[in-house]
């Protein structure tokens, strides 16, 4: 804003506050904060200055009616708009500026008046081609019309006439509209004019009811939120990765059919670390102690360790199964027998006891329906009294989802009141004042409450997805307060009357507050194309969080508005930061062909890095490496080859048919050919029990450590095998119709588990076999979450990026206007893909989301940047013009938004979660980028597209 706009605008303010008489160089100079010497510089005289500042705001206030007259809309909606400006602006401009330039400046006032005349010439024409169409009547004089209109409004509208009665200004003028433009219309123009008019009619008349009636609309909306938080202690936490996907997806399906016929396919493992060996004294002790206080928990099937493990030894020509050690071993004799019996038997072996001797796993099974997270807990607690001088870890899944948990907990603790603070901050330093927090901070808080109670009611748990809820909807939801308080703050310094002010800033802002909140909610509703059920109920619970702010910015915040007013007047620093962004945009402007052939150069290089992009699943790439849980699991890869089960079922359809040597021969067979693949390890099956209870009966004898040739020897072993108490476990079902082949395998990346996945499917299409086979795994479950992931990725793009253009085009009447709000933010996607790929960063299920939160929080800094800058050209501005006003005023709240989101986003850096602290940086970075290209490639497509922009 150049030295001359400033103290215009200054001399406007001064003008409609205290009248024509406080025009004095003086005064103008004190307001404009410069020294009359400088004022002189642009304007040599007072009278001057009046004049231009008198001209100023009239041709400001009749530029807007000039918007009016030229829009592309049919001449009924021009008539009616430009009723509803003569009956809202002009008493105001009368009564506060006419009157007294009439009586102290009459050849200012006859210019003023000439170009009021002009604009209402051009009414009276518009009137009169309605009358040709037979919409007006044809025995009404425009001439006179327009004479009683402009007579009544001058008079009856008045201030000072009103505050005698109990009547509203806006109310007064919906009354004038009426008796004087439907007393006009024929049934014909009432047919075409109603569904507009009704439409705006009934938005406007909510907004009034709001401005009349705020301390309903607070206690209302106080009121149900204290409802709606009653029900948040019945809000469910779950962490199950299986929960992720559909029920009906194949994995989950197979996973719980396995589950059903064999147990809990998740264990939980005990590593007890030593430094030598774990065959001492006092270590077994412990090892003792702890498996049999496991196996007493309820809800506890199995527990297999170095002491419990069932052992097979011959008595005579018969067998007898027991604990491998029924008590803690006390010599040194009675370890070397342990060893040795542990070693001995191939279902043990390098299974309870490292290969090096010096570790243990205890692995604990789970009954079905068993509270595993409660169970891990305690079990944690036991280890933990046993922990010292040995290092004791508990790994599994149950135990990871119970880390998981707590981790979410804490989260909830620290992050929340983190990005209230920056919030707080940030409102603090853009309005510089306290009044602003009580009236739009409570809007966030309370969209929080209300989007958790519908998870609540909906039945839906609250997931890790769910975890960036409450911090998405504080940071984003206070955008639509942020750019309603600032034009607030424009319209305060012009308009004296309170209740006036809020209304024409909410008049203003209901477009660009509606369609922001539109498009975001879409960015988040198309992340229900989403193949990963938990993915689809976050998106549809922050866009449900994000339509309730919306709803409250446009009732809750008016009402608060009203009640306690911000005192909202532009300081110094503020001041000069909107100078600073005019200058800005002069240089923009002149740059503007530049900055875009710049854009598609650094789109062009963030593309090359997508291809480096990998896609993770694993729950190490959501907790990272230092988690608690994920060192658990690295101690029992490190060990015992991997904390992960791989499962295959071979199910015969027929009783005892397990019992098949050639069955068992197979299941050997698929063992071996498991156990060859890179990074699977320790296949155990019913073939290796068979194999041992030969073994054994036979003395030891190795001639004997193979597979009966027979079925009734078979059968007879086995029989003999549960007679004496022994366990099946997984390897069969008590029909030996059928069962498992188990496998180890470390959680590597997700690339790496495919891979495996792809061997072990392609395995089992080579085995010839006329029965079921099948993989029943957790594993299959995380390949499916990954194999899903890329389409769930591409659907919500697609999906994000049309609704919005969509949107876009069809609120703003203009399809240019769609095209130009999406093209910068499909620029962010490309840049939020760009780091991923060369920052090396995983597209897992967490950072899944950013693309399509890219397009739906981002676009909101186009969709303002690109309104403002329609009304800036409508009202008479050239493209240079408008871009310098559009940046000094919406820059601001536009700059304020991005600060707040992405200080916002950016206190997942301290989140337990490493996917989470990505999602931060990519989110940060891209509201940073969104913005920027707001002020850098959307002028230069704007100016590129101007007719087509301002058309509607």
């Amino acid at each position: 804003m150049t030295t001359r706009d400033l103290i215009l605008e200054r001399g406007q303010e001064l003008l409609l506050d205290a009248g024509l008489r406080a025009l004095t160089t003086n005064a103008v100079a004190a307001r404009a904060r410069i020294s009359k010497k400088t004022l002189y510089k642009h304007f040599a005289a007072k009278d001057e200055m009046v004049e231009a500042i008198v001209l100023s705001l009239v041709e400001s206030e009749l530029g807007m009616w000039d918007r009016i007259l030229d829009a592309d809309t049919p001449p009924m909606q021009r008539v009616q708009d430009s009723l509803r400006f003569v009956a809202d602006a002009m008493p105001r401009l009368q009564q506060l500026l006419f009157g007294q330039v009439e009586s102290f400046a009459p050849s200012l006032w006859r210019t003023i008046d000439a170009r009021r005349i002009r604009r209402l010439r051009r009414l009276k024409g518009l009137m009169k081609e309605l009358q040709d169409e037979g919409q007006i009547r044809p025995d009404v004089d425009a001439d006179r019309w327009l004479l009683l209109l402009m007579t009544v409004t001058r008079h009856a509208l008045h201030p000072k006439a009103l505050s005698a009665t109990e009547f509203t200004f806006p109310a007064m003028v919906e009354t004038v509209i009426q008796l004087f433009y439907e007393a006009l219309l024929t049934e014909k123009g009432r047919a075409n004019a109603s569904c507009e008019a009704h439409r705006r009619g009934a938005v406007d008349r909510l907004t009034r009811w709001v401005i009349s009636h705020p301390v309903w609309v607070i206690a209302a909306a106080v009121g149900l939120t204290a409802l709606f938080a009653t029900v948040l202690p019945r809000l469910e936490i779950e962490v199950d990765f299986k929960g992720f996907l559909s029920s009906s997806d194949p994995a989950v399906l197979a996973l719980e059919r396995a589950e059903d016929r064999y147990g809990a396919q998740e264990i939980l493992i005990v590593v007890v670390e030593t430094q030598d060996t774990v065959f001492t004294i006092a270590t077994l002790a412990k090892l003792y102690e702890l498996e049999r206080a496991i196996e007493a928990l309820s809800g506890v099937d199995e527990v297999l360790g170095p002491t419990t493990a069932q052992i097979i030894i011959a008595d005579g020509n018969l067998l007898r199964v027991t604990e491998a050690a029924e008590t803690p071993p006390e010599d040194e004799a009675e370890i070397a027998a342990l060893r040795q019996r542990l070693s001995e038997s191939a279902r043990l072996r390098d299974v309870v006891v490292s290969e090096a001797g010096d570790a243990a796993a205890i692995l604990v099974r789970l009954e079905p329906d068993a509270e595993r997270m409660d169970l891990a807990a305690t079990i944690e607690a036991l280890a933990a009294a046993e922990r010292g001088p040995e290092e004791i870890h508990v790994a599994g899944l149950p135990s990871m989802h119970r880390a998981m948990a707590g981790s979410m907990f804490r989260d909830i603790r620290v992050l929340v009141p983190a990005v209230i603070a920056i919030v707080v901050a940030v409102l603090l330093i853009s309005f510089r004042s306290l009044r602003v927090l009580a009236a739009s901070l409570p809007i966030v808080l309370m969209s929080v409450v209300w989007a958790l109670a519908a998870m609540v009611v909906a039945g839906q748990p609250f997931t890790p997805f769910a975890l960036a809820l409450p911090v998405m909807t504080i940071a984003i939801g206070i955008a639509d307060a942020i750019h309603i308080l600032n034009r607030f703050r424009e319209e305060r310094t012009r308009e004296p009357d309170l209740r006036l002010a809020v209304f024409k800033t909410m008049r203003a802002m209901r477009a660009p507050v509606v369609m922001t909140s539109l498009t975001t909610a879409a960015g988040f509703l198309s992340i229900m194309s989403s193949l990963i059920e938990a993915q689809r109920m976050f998106g549809a619970f922050v866009a449900l969080a994000v339509l309730v702010a919306m709803v409250l910015s446009l009732t809750f915040l008016p009402a608060v508005l009203v009640l306690a007013p911000p005192p909202l007047r532009a300081k110094r620093a503020e001041e000069r930061f909107g100078r600073f962004l005019a200058a800005c945009g002069r240089g923009i402007y002149r740059a503007r062909y530049v900055l875009l052939a710049l854009g598609v150069g650094a789109a062009a290089l963030f593309v090359l890095a997508i291809p480096r992009i990998r896609v993770e699943t694993i729950p190490q790439s959501f907790l990272g490496e230092g988690h608690s849980a994920v060192l658990a699991m690295d101690a029992v890869d490190r060990h015992f080859g991997g904390s992960l089960q791989l499962a295959v079922e071979i199910d015969t359809g027929r009783g005892d048919g397990l019992k098949d040597p050639e069955l068992l021969h197979l299941m050997d067979e698929i063992a071996g050919r498991l156990e060859s693949i890179d990074g699977v390890s320790r296949a155990v099956s019913l073939a290796d029990l068979v194999r041992e209870l030969n073994f054994v009966l036979h003395d030891n004898d190795p001639a004997y450590d193979v597979i009966p040739d027979d079925a009734q020897t078979v059968s007879q072993l086995l029989r003999v095998f549960e007679f004496r108490g022994g366990d099946l476990g997984q390897m069969a079902t008590s029909s030996f119709a059928s069962g498992e082949v188990t496998a180890r395998i470390g959680l590597k990346s997700t690339g790496d588990l495919a891979g495996v996945q792809r061997e072990v499917q392609g395995m089992l299409a080579g085995v010839a076999t006329g029965d079921a086979l099948e993989q029943v795994d957790v594993m299959r479950a995380f390949i499916s979450l990954f194999e899903k992931m890329p389409r769930s990725q591409a659907l919500s793009l697609l999906t994000s990026a049309v609704a919005a253009a969509l949107i876009v085009a069809v609120l703003m009447r203009s399809i240019a206007a769609g095209i130009v709000c999406i093209v910068p933010l499909l620029f962010t996607v490309l840049a939020s893909f760009g780091v991923m790929g060369y920052a090396g960063l995983p597209l897992d299920i967490a950072t899944l989301r950013v693309a399509s939160m890219a397009i739906g929080v981002g676009i909101d800094y186009a969709i303002h940047f690109t309104e403002r800058h329609r009304r800036e050209l409508a009202s008479g501005r050239s493209s240079k013009e408008a871009l310098e006003e559009t940046l000094r005023t919406e820059g601001k709240a536009i700059s304020y938004n991005a600060l707040a989101v992405g200080l916002g986003f950016a206190v997942f850096f301290a989140s337990s979660f490493r996917a989470l602290a990505n999602v931060g940086m990519l989110v940060s970075l891209t509201m940073f980028v969104s913005a920027v290209a707001s002020f850098t490639i959307v002028p230069g497509l704007l100016v590129l597209w101007r007719r087509q922009i301002t058309q509607r």
